[in-house]
């Protein structure tokens, strides 16, 4: 090079050198030399893409795997590339284009589709990413990665069972692969098969100590646990949750799910203050603008912060956070229950009416919220408002409305 420094075929191997050794800014730099000596140079064009992309450079990456394709339309691996380019730079339309291009040059090339797949999962073509990653998986039997996105893309299908053989098939291939014991570990959870889901969990924070979620969703499974077990050992089981959504939340302080989820804990356990300082804390995460107030996680935290107000006997301050909740999910008939709950506490009993009625009417068959209007229509002196709910309680829940009349009809 010292004695010939433009001399584009040595120069173009220094750079597939560099790029072998991941110096992806000397290669950069090569490459960079070589298609200004030689403009119709496809492969280096290629290279110099997929370089960049490395580094970072994603307008640069796409325009230089662009005149790759152009110079070489046969070329599967630069189209292959210019798709993961325009994926990191959420441009999606484009990336499909350029993924899709690839699977017709090479329709057995399980990277591009298992890169198309995922390009049509992250926007929610959900159906079409399931069939990409159907099909990486038959041209590579030992593909984790495919095995993994099926499992993400049957769970997003409703397709459980289907969900749960891919994850397992995931780490069978690649034990070590932790994203999917974490993902199986939630997914058990939802199925009530919660001790394996802890099995799961815990094997997913051996081999990565500091993942958050799986801490999150290891307490969670906890919790799950508890609730079917019930007695002393449940308590047992929700004291397990508690260091983990606190390790969650040393590991990301800002974990909403975490906060909420170490809240509704302390709810349970009587823990009524605790409750309150990290609720308190959810329900302040990124709520100077507007998108935030629709995120699941910070209703839930104003849902589960009412509560903890309400056992606390600050019912000024619960009606305040239910009605909160109400303004961002005027439907969720458990949050009118609750509220009604709280007035009814307060000695407010019309309003308390009107919150069991909305909550009845949002979901007819709600045992609690019938329950509590009849009591409320009690407290009113509406006897056949009483009767009438008396009657629907004896339709839906026997022992229920039982329960009832022996308190409150002599």
């Amino acid at each position: 090079m010292r004695l010939k420094p433009n001399w584009p075929e040595a120069l173009n191997a220094l750079g597939d050198t560099q790029l072998s050794l991941s110096q992806y800014q000397e290669a950069a730099q090569s490459y960079e030399a070589t298609v200004r000596l030689q403009k119709d140079n496809a492969t280096a064009y290629s290279n110099l893409g997929f370089a960049y992309d490395k580094l970072g450079k994603l307008s640069e990456a796409i325009v230089a795997l662009q005149n790759a394709v152009r110079l070489k339309p046969d070329d599967a691996v630069a189209f292959n590339n210019l798709g993961a380019s325009f994926y990191k730079a959420r441009r999606y339309p484009e990336a499909i284009a350029a993924f899709t291009k690839a699977v017709q040059l090479n329709p057995n090339d399980p990277e591009a589709l298992n890169n198309l797949g995922a390009v049509y999962y992250i926007t929610e073509q959900y159906q079409k990413a399931l069939e990409n990653f159907l099909q990486a998986a038959n041209a590579k039997p030992d593909y984790a990665d495919a095995q993994y996105n099926l499992g993400n893309a049957y769970y997003m299908l409703g397709k459980n069972t289907d969900a749960v053989n891919a994850y397992r098939a995931a780490t069978k291939l690649r034990p070590d692969y932790f994203e999917a014991r974490t993902n199986l570990g939630s997914l058990l959870i939802t199925l009530g098969r919660n001790q394996e889901a802890i099995n799961e969990l815990l094997e997913a924070i051996r081999l990565k100590p500091d993942n958050p979620v799986s801490h999150n969703n290891l307490g969670y499974a906890y919790v799950k646990l508890a609730e079917a077990n019930g007695g002393t050992p449940a308590n047992d089981l929700l004291q397990k949750a508690i260091p983990e959504y606190k390790e969650a939340l040393r590991l990301k302080p800002d974990y909403a799910k975490a906060l909420n989820n170490l809240g509704s804990v302390y709810n349970k356990t009587g823990q009524y203050r605790d409750a309150l300082e990290v609720l308190k804390k959810a329900t302040q995460l990124q709520a100077d603008f507007p998108e935030a107030h629709y995120k699941p996680d910070y209703v839930e935290a104003f849902n589960t912060l009412g509560t903890a107000l309400f056992r606390l006997d600050r019912l000024d301050e619960a009606i305040v956070s239910y009605k909160r909740v109400l303004t961002l999910t005027p439907d969720d008939a458990e949050t009118h229950n609750n509220l009604g709950a709280v007035y009814l506490k307060a000695k407010r009993y019309s309003e308390a009416a009107a919150s069991f009625k909305s909550a009845t009417r949002l979901k007819p068959d709600y045992v609690d919220a019938h329950f509590n209007l009849a009591v409320t229509y009690v407290l009113l002196k509406d006897r056949k408002g009483a009767q009438d709910e008396y009657n629907i309680l004896k339709r839906l829940d026997a022992r229920r409305a039982d329960d009832f009349a022996r308190r409150f009809l002599r």
